[in-house]
């Protein structure tokens, strides 16, 4: 079901430009790099000590800054591991899912050219 959905989402994007402003959109665009970063660390630091409650929120806060720039695979890859976090799924599926972020991430930075 994840890679039907779309990678980006241009009309999400178009959207967010004329809410912001095209002179915001640019430091919008390096702040989401920045955090694909930094939530992608988190994530796979709480998955290998076994934090769900921080990989739970993680992926929730990513998950909602995604979907805002219409980053919609990553978005939905981030809701699974959300409440496959929440529900206290196996550590194997959980590996599984963020093995699916890490190329969710790696498509959005190709197609957004982070």
């Amino acid at each position: 079901m994840v890679q039907s959905m779309p990678i980006k989402d241009d009309a999400v994007l178009a959207q967010l430009a004329r809410d912001v402003g095209d002179d915001a959109l640019p430091v919008l665009m390096k702040a989401l790099a920045k955090e694909l970063t930094q939530s992608a660390e988190t994530i796979h630091k709480s998955l290998g000590s076994a934090d769900y409650a921080l990989l739970e929120t993680t992926a929730h806060a990513l998950k909602s800054a995604t979907a805002s720039f219409g980053a919609l695979r990553l978005s939905e890859v981030c809701k699974s591991i959300e409440f496959a976090a929440r529900d206290g799924s196996a550590a194997d599926h959980l590996a599984a899912l963020v093995a699916q972020l890490d190329c969710a991430i790696a498509e959005a930075r190709e197609a957004y050219d982070l």
